[in-house]
């Protein structure tokens, strides 16, 4: 367990076009996870040009301690998605994700992820993971 940290902070990564109604869900229902933890920023609809659109989700990846997918049937196939994993990678933010809308552990995953991060929609367990990632990556600094 880490102690005087703030709340953590998440981006939530989602295939926008077809989990925006779990998005909701799970936001909504975030409170009930066993590690308290803040979803700051999420997926947005790529109105920008690519290079802006990236650079804006870069900082706000940066901002936050970890990156949350939602891994829905689509999720691999979602370019938001490997493009927010891609990077988060890059800042050194550790990733885990939650299975939803049906998606078990057969579900195909987006690219660079791996499955042994993913937990059910189980807010006990994704307290677990939360804690996890707080020790993870660049969180790693804050922790010791």
């Amino acid at each position: 367990t880490y102690y005087n940290m703030e709340t953590p902070t998440a981006y939530l990564s989602f295939d926008f076009e077809n989990n925006s109604s779990e998005k909701l869900q799970f936001v909504d229902q975030s409170t009930n996870s066993s590690v308290p933890f803040i979803v700051q920023y999420e997926s947005s609809q790529p109105t920008l040009p690519p290079v802006q659109w990236d650079d804006v989700t870069a900082d706000k990846i940066n901002y936050s301690n970890m990156l949350i997918i939602l891994v829905s049937p689509t999720a691999a196939t979602a370019e938001n998605v490997a493009r927010e994993i891609s990077s988060a990678r890059s800042q050194n933010i550790p990733i885990f994700g939650v299975y939803i809308a049906g998606a078990t552990n057969t579900t195909d995953l987006p690219k660079w992820f791996e499955r042994s991060r993913v937990v059910n929609l189980d807010w006990n367990a994704i307290g677990t993971k939360i804690e996890q990632m707080m020790k993870e990556g660049k969180n790693e600094l804050l922790s010791t």
